[in-house]
């Protein structure tokens, strides 16, 4: 089987990290899978992805830095696809998805499933809700994350949708070994935790707040502040309670001010 992903670029973001997991796993089954970057590499997290794909004996095309919404996109992916052939073709990411609709319109191949795959239960974003459901009739599955997404997907395309829709959750590595009972204490003692407190841990760019301040923020991705205000009031006064969030972004120092005037910013 081949299976050619197709996605903005590789760069810092969850969805650029699973796709890679996913492609690095497929070609361990002994699938030929392909990468094709609609914007090309970027920053030290999307040359470590970069290297990950190579190191799984996986080809990248489109590496080089560029627009997404360069005709070369369409003219490369289309030569791609025609002299190629995959079996399958996946889109992430909305300018992935318009443009592989785009190809299979300019180089159709009946051997080839379209399909695309949804992280978030907001549909439409700040695109055009018109033609984010023009976009589904050139996919024959519209795969998503979780049965939330499948179902956001569903209302909003009010029952009209031509692809079919799964939910499929995302997979992740699992470690090969489980930490045993002194790694973990180590960790912890190394991180000031004590060794029985209950801990939550947050994983994510620290970018977005909540609905209060969506009007200021580009986005509200993670909003984080949501998190620390039901910890804080979760766990008012609780010293074997911890939040630890994983991670960084503009918005770290200004989260670390929020759990101090909660009272929160020891735990």
């Amino acid at each position: 089987m081949k299976v050619l992903q197709v996605i903005d670029g590789l760069r810092s973001g969850g969805a650029e990290g699973f796709v890679s997991n996913l492609g690095a796993a497929l070609s361990a089954l002994g699938v030929e899978v392909k990468f094709y970057l609609t914007a090309g590499v970027r920053g030290e997290r999307g040359h470590a992805l970069l290297a990950r794909l190579h190191d799984a004996g996986i080809e990248v095309a489109g590496v080089e830095d560029r627009k997404a919404r360069s005709f070369r996109n369409l003219a490369d992916l289309a030569k791609l696809v025609r002299t190629w052939r995959p079996d399958v073709v996946q889109a992430n990411l909305f300018s992935a998805e318009a443009l592989s609709a785009a190809t299979r319109f300019v180089a159709p191949f009946g051997r080839t499933a379209y399909v695309r795959r949804l992280a978030d239960t907001d549909i439409a974003a700040h695109r055009s809700p018109s033609l984010v459901r023009q976009l589904d009739r050139f996919f024959a599955t519209t795969i998503a994350c979780s049965p939330a997404v499948a179902e956001a997907y569903a209302t909003f395309m009010r029952g009209r949708n031509r692809s079919r829709i799964a939910a499929i959750p995302n997979g992740g590595r699992l470690l090969e070994q489980v930490p045993n009972a002194a790694e973990r204490n180590a960790a912890r003692r190394a991180l000031g935790i004590p060794d029985g407190a209950f801990v939550v841990v947050h994983i994510g760019r620290m970018i977005g707040f909540g609905e209060e301040r969506q009007c200021e923020m580009a986005s509200a991705q993670k909003a984080h502040d949501v998190l620390i205000k039901a910890f804080a009031r979760a766990f008012p006064d609780g010293p074997d309670s911890f939040l630890l969030c994983v991670g960084d972004g503009p918005l770290k120092s200004e989260l670390e001010k929020l759990a101090a005037s909660l009272g929160a910013g020891e735990r």
